[in-house]
């Protein structure tokens, strides 16, 4: 029987904290719209004689109403993001997962600097991708990163989606030596 130790678990909880900055970069951007819409009813008049005025009041209006809502997009992005997050804790929490267990054959691997596809990595013949540059709860820490899935690895993976919920290696001395790294950092 294979002994294992546990190399990366998904946390019980994720927060990505980009979705903080969407939503206070779209609310100052729609309010501040909402402040030049009002100055300029109110000003109405006054915009009769003074043009140039009235052009950097419009200007201004429009850049606010587009950089909030651009930030509010965002927002949704990232949101949509956590929701799946949120998905796949939950699937590992509820056991609604698949496990494989072989050695790691590294397929390709993403360089440091990214601008390339995620690890590719083959277990008994299932392909696994991972990009380091992809922000999710699951395992994305690539071997340019100091990943642990290296080739001639013994592990044991679960997988819900393709998102590797938790690493387990092989206890072997051999394994040991491949394996040094903590997973996600």
């Amino acid at each position: 029987m294979v002994e294992y130790i546990t190399i990366f678990e998904i946390p019980r909880t994720w927060t990505n904290y980009f979705i903080v900055l969407c939503v206070i970069c779209s609310i100052i951007g729609l309010s501040l719209a909402a402040i030049l819409f009002i100055y300029a009813l109110k000003n109405w008049k006054n915009w009769q004689t003074e043009k140039t005025l009235r052009k950097e009041i419009v200007f201004l209006f429009f850049f606010f109403l587009v950089w909030g809502l651009v930030w509010s997009f965002g927002a949704y992005g990232v949101y949509n993001n956590i929701r799946l997050g949120n998905e796949i804790i939950e699937a590992y929490y509820s056991g609604k997962y698949e496990i494989i267990e072989g050695t790691v054959k590294v397929l390709h691997q993403q360089p440091k600097s990214g601008h390339d596809s995620g690890d590719l990595i083959r277990i008994n013949q299932k392909e696994i991708e991972f990009s380091y540059f992809t922000s999710t709860p699951a395992y994305h820490q690539t071997l340019s990163q100091g990943g642990v899935l290296k080739d001639g690895v013994y592990v044991r993976l679960y997988l819900y989606k393709g998102n590797i919920l938790r690493i387990d290696v092989s206890k072997t001395e051999e394994n040991l030596n491949h394996g040094k790294g903590t997973g996600n950092n």
